[in-house]
């Protein structure tokens, strides 16, 4: 059995909620009433017989099918816009996709956009922000800039920089702490989603758990 390729508006409305997790602000970029982005959206998914979205109260989120979906219909829509105005359209600015973690975009290429877009006015920059592997597939990018291992991404990269932990503590608990073998002595609070751990910090500095004293 096949199925027909869907409505070329039905695609838009769809990448946009997507891209935005609301029919609300999608229907404000598309100019469209949310009444519409919502009927649309399930048209494509009565035409494709499978739910993209999860509707929650102020929101949505891509099922599973609609993730895996998502990466090829951003794909389509460009190509046929740049296929579009490379023939047709007059000269415009070139477009530059990047995904970066959340804290990088904030701290570092936020600071640097604005004498990028002075000296590079021929790029059209769209910067979007993920943290997990995941949240980077759903999208297309020409560069992300990521944080952990980059093989979970699946693509060639280039070390940006690295970074230092420090342990930190109440004052009056970090002056009782003579070395790093006393931070056993200690409950320690791990952060879940950091790719380095309490493990991977004694295991660099040699100190092994039951050296505490």
């Amino acid at each position: 059995m096949s199925v027909n390729v869907p409505s070329l508006n039905w695609l838009r409305v769809f990448e946009a909620a997507a891209r935005c997790e609301s029919f609300a602000r999608a229907a404000a970029q598309l100019n469209m009433s949310p009444a519409a982005v919502s009927q649309q959206v399930r048209a494509l998914e009565e035409r494709l017989g499978v739910a993209l979205f999860d509707r929650h109260a102020h929101a949505v989120s891509l099922t599973e099918v609609g993730r895996a979906y998502l990466p090829s219909v951003q794909q389509a829509l460009l190509t046929l816009e740049n296929a579009t105005e490379g023939l047709f359209g007059a000269a415009r600015a070139q477009q530059l996709f990047v995904q970066s973690v959340l804290v990088f975009a904030q701290g570092i290429l936020a600071r640097g956009y604005e004498n990028f877009a002075r000296t590079h006015p021929d790029i059209n920059l769209t910067l979007t922000t993920a943290n997990l592997p995941h949240e980077f597939a759903r999208g297309f990018s020409d560069l992300q800039v990521i944080f952990g291992s980059p093989q979970a991404y699946g693509a060639e990269s280039d070390l940006l920089m690295g970074e230092r932990l420090f342990p930190v503590a109440l004052p009056e608990i970090a002056a009782s702490v003579a070395g790093p073998a006393g931070l056993l002595q200690h409950r320690l609070i791990e952060v879940a989603t950091h790719r380095a751990g309490w493990p991977h910090l004694f295991d660099n500095v040699g100190i092994l758990p039951g050296q505490a004293r």
